[in-house]
């Protein structure tokens, strides 16, 4: 019985989850994008992490949709490129805050991957995002901070959306 009630205190009053708040390491109120397990993965691993969200992905992808929210989502431009190299798949770039126009190397690393593979990599200024149909893709590569930032201002997009990859590189 006591077993019981102090396993029950434990998953509701997280030992280790109250150490990193006091910390300011973590928010204790902060909203869950993913469940307590899958957060232990990402955070104890050193390595590239996906997590997939099914939608009814289907076996071949052709058109991939990717939000670039920061300058940090130039780390999924190796992924996009092979993507592109293994399945010659279209990959659309949602340029959401400007970050693409903004930065010369993330131009410059499109513009290259388009050189290699031309008609195959296609940019979204932020003025055309809230016209995008989602409909017309068959995945989301995203990564997991960009991830959060949907969570929080485009919740009308996940509901819409494809198959979701995230990924923390």
């Amino acid at each position: 019985m006591l077993g019981r009630i102090l396993g029950f205190t434990s998953k509701v009053i997280n030992p280790e989850r109250l150490y990193e708040t006091l910390t300011g390491k973590d928010n204790l109120f902060a909203m869950g994008y993913f469940d307590e397990r899958t957060k232990n993965i990402i955070k104890s691993v050193d390595i590239p992490v996906g997590i997939l969200i099914d939608k009814g992905l289907p076996e071949q992808c052709h058109r991939v949709l990717v939000p670039v929210y920061s300058v940090s989502d130039s780390s999924l431009l190796v992924y996009i490129q092979k993507f592109i190299h293994n399945s010659g798949l279209h990959v659309t770039l949602l340029d959401a805050n400007d970050t693409i126009k903004a930065t010369l190397e993330f131009k410059e690393a499109i513009r290259a991957i388009d050189y290699a593979a031309p008609n195959h990599v296609t940019v979204v200024p932020s003025l055309e995002v809230d016209n995008i149909d989602f409909a017309a893709f068959d995945l989301m590569l995203v990564s997991l901070s960009a991830w959060k930032q949907l969570v929080q201002e485009k919740q009308s997009w996940l509901g819409e959306a494809p198959s979701t990859l995230v990924l923390k590189p």
